[in-house]
């Protein structure tokens, strides 16, 4: 076994723990703060909020650099056994094998039961890391599957003919290509009721050297959970994930808006394959959650095209899309408590028609409408916002202020839905368009009865068919990013 560094593990959890009390600090600031009326005490409650968050963001870092040192001391330990020694030794032979290897561990790890996947650059960590990830219920280890994916997964005459012998001298009582099929056919079974999705972030790049032409630049996450119901189940210790961009490739590359289309379509294409070929027999098409900052909101996301024809299919048109907003899991500005009780107020409304549970207005309205939620016993249910004029009446990167204060103001008040129509000089009525379609099916069946109606206007005039210009927010406080879930426990 590895020697773990046992005090930098407990400093963790240490400074975990204070970052978790700062918080229910600043949850009681937010309350006192709502509940002021002296002028002079909420500029203290706001000073000292100030200090807070300095103080957490000091924190935070401190924890990221521990993460690091402690992610680090796994890839530099060695490897102790005779027999994944001698693995090694194998393995190491080639450089060209190091693409199959990867792509097995990945297979491998992504299955694996209680296991969050870490993204290995060198072999000894990869394989120090299958080693410790044990044996399933049906009795092989996760070095042994990652062995039958590797053998299954490779042309290379030569390593096929090395795993066999290796697999002999050590003992080992599996033929890959059977233990290959015994896994494909668990693997099979298992997920056939699945509920796939994929996971995409943009976030803004801060590098000074992407900033020379004066335009913001952004950068690209994105990760398949193989079933987003039990991935939300999980808390911290999430499985069953896999990332889709690796840091140096040029898909992590930082990019413009101008160029995010031409960026996104080849690679929903691979990930889409991939998805396919990893849940091969699952019933059900992934779902799409993409997670952007406030300023980002009014993107077209479901715009995006998958191919490169004059009139190409959209994502939006064959697959849910579904936006949320990442300031809520990668800032330490928003109190997390109303945010989950009104999830819960969702969760209990989903029988509901989606109509009786949203209220909304022009943006200039919404002060008045939130505050009025907290009095009126007729809005009890309420958990949407359905925002009756476009936010996209200018530039995304220029978003008005008075769209900012309406997005900041819901994600403030931890509002879990919010819907808009992106029409501008077209002749569509958002108001009745959204309320139309709002009262067709119940609050559980929103996400769907938003892709139908793109779906369905996919072929007739955008100018006047508002299919075209659907978004629809979804905040869920237990669908958190992978790279989120370390900054903020569901």
């Amino acid at each position: 076994m590895v020697n773990r560094n046992v005090g930098l593990e407990y400093k963790l959890e240490d400074r975990k723990r204070d970052l978790a009390q700062l918080k229910q600090r600043i949850q009681k600031i937010n309350r006192k703060l709502d509940e002021c009326v002296d002028f002079e005490e909420e500029e203290k409650l706001k000073t000292r909020k100030n200090n807070i968050f300095k103080d957490m963001t000091a924190i935070g870092n401190e924890i990221n650099e521990i993460e690091a040192k402690l992610q680090q001391q796994d890839e530099d330990s060695p490897v102790n056994s005779s027999h994944t020694t001698s693995l090694l030794s194998l393995l190491d032979g080639d450089n060209n094998w190091l693409i199959d290897i990867q792509k097995a561990y990945q297979t491998t790890v992504a299955h694996w039961p209680t296991f969050a996947p870490k993204e290995m650059q060198s072999l000894p960590p990869l394989i120090v890391q299958l080693e410790r990830m044990g044996r399933c219920e049906a009795g092989y280890s996760a070095l042994e599957s990652f062995i039958a994916h590797l053998f299954e997964g490779t042309e290379d005459l030569q390593l096929m003919v090395a795993l066999t012998q290796w697999g002999k001298a050590e003992g080992r009582t599996y033929d890959w290509p059977d233990l290959y099929r015994q896994i494909q056919d668990e693997w099979t079974e298992k997920v056939k009721n699945n509920k796939p999705a994929i996971l995409i972030r943009i976030e803004s790049a801060q590098e000074v050297e992407t900033q020379s032409d004066n335009k913001p630049h952004y950068r690209l996450e994105a990760w398949l959970l193989e079933n987003l119901e039990t991935y939300q189940s999980q808390g911290k210790q999430r499985t069953g994930y896999r990332a889709l961009i690796s840091a140096g490739t040029p898909a992590a590359e930082p990019f413009t808006l101008e160029a995010l289309d031409a960026k996104l379509q080849p690679l929903l294409k691979e990930w889409l394959k991939d998805t396919k070929q990893l849940l091969v027999n699952c019933k059900n098409d992934p779902e799409f959650y993409v997670f952007l900052p406030m300023t980002l909101l009014p993107l077209a996301v479901d715009a995006w095209p998958l191919d490169t024809s004059k009139t190409p299919n959209l994502l939006g048109h064959l697959y849910t899309v579904v936006m949320c907003c990442s300031d809520l899991f990668y800032e330490n500005v928003y109190p997390t408590q109303d945010w989950k009780n009104y999830w819960e107020k969702h969760e209990a409304s989903l029988d509901l028609r989606a109509g009786d549970v949203f209220i909304g207005g022009d943006h200039q309205d919404v002060k008045s409408f939130l505050d009025a939620l907290e009095v009126s016993e007729e809005v009890d249910n309420i958990v949407g916002w359905k925002v009756e004029t476009s936010p996209c009446a200018c530039d995304v990167e220029e978003l008005s202020e008075e769209y900012k204060d309406l997005f900041e103001e819901l994600v403030i008040m931890g509002f879990p839905l919010a819907i808009w129509g992106r029409c501008q000089e077209a002749d569509i009525d958002n108001a009745q368009e959204l309320d139309k379609l709002l009262k067709g099916k119940t609050l559980g069946e929103l996400p769907r009865t938003v892709w139908l109606k793109r779906l369905r206007d996919r072929r007739q005039s955008p100018d006047r068919y508002i299919g075209h210009h659907l978004s629809l927010l979804r905040n869920n406080p237990y669908l958190i990013p992978p790279s989120a879930i370390s900054y903020r426990s569901a």
